[in-house]
């Protein structure tokens, strides 16, 4: 389908779909900016909270862990 085609269809919708079709191309330009998975990623916060494991389950430490984001 050609540019002036797909212009064509777009003009056509109701201004809802048109509306929705804006949204989704909007939300795929971000993706296509956002970082890939080939990105290196910074794993030296692993081991961060081992002094905890001792007093808290996983699950209890990621609750801890979620407090402590929200005091700071």
């Amino acid at each position: 389908m050609s540019a002036r085609e797909l212009a064509e269809l777009f003009e056509e919708l109701p201004a809802e779909a048109r509306s929705q079709i804006e949204r989704l191309a909007e939300k795929l330009r971000a993706a296509r900016r956002a970082p890939s998975a080939n990105d290196d990623y910074s794993f030296d916060w692993a081991g961060g909270l081992k002094e905890f494991r001792d007093q808290y389950t996983s699950v209890e430490l990621q609750h801890k862990a979620s407090e402590w984001r929200l005091e700071s």
